[in-house]
């Protein structure tokens, strides 16, 4: 178990429900660290690890079909221009597409997108 972390829920063994299961609320924020969710069982003699189940974000939102931007800005250091987003197939789990500034090949060290408030000089 996660050192300092209190257990999620306390489920009663099978004979108290045929299927035993508890449903963590949407919402919950697994706490630092956290990579899975174990069962243990316990008695008064102490608690035995059974099993693992692995945390994933089921549902990531899938990434649009394609970008487009041509910058017609025609200062040289200064971008301007429309983006063109032909949305994902299934947007179910899209709220937004985010525009951020990123390097070729780095994605690691991206930038939120700010209004160019600057005027060219």
């Amino acid at each position: 178990p996660l050192e300092g972390t209190p257990a999620i829920a306390k489920v009663p063994a099978r004979f108290a429900d045929p299927v035993p299961s508890y449903a963590i609320p949407h919402g919950t924020a697994p706490p630092p660290g956290a990579a899975r969710i174990l069962i243990v069982a316990t008695n008064e003699a102490g608690a035995t690890p059974l099993a693992a189940a692995t945390l994933t974000d089921a549902v990531r939102p899938p990434p649009p079909v394609a970008v487009r931007f041509e910058d017609t800005d025609p200062l040289r250091g200064w971008a301007g221009g429309v983006v063109e987003i032909d949305p994902a197939e299934d947007e179910t789990h899209v709220e937004a597409y985010e525009l951020r500034w990123g390097a070729v090949g780095d994605e690691a060290r991206t930038h939120e997108l700010e209004e160019l408030s600057a005027t060219a000089p």
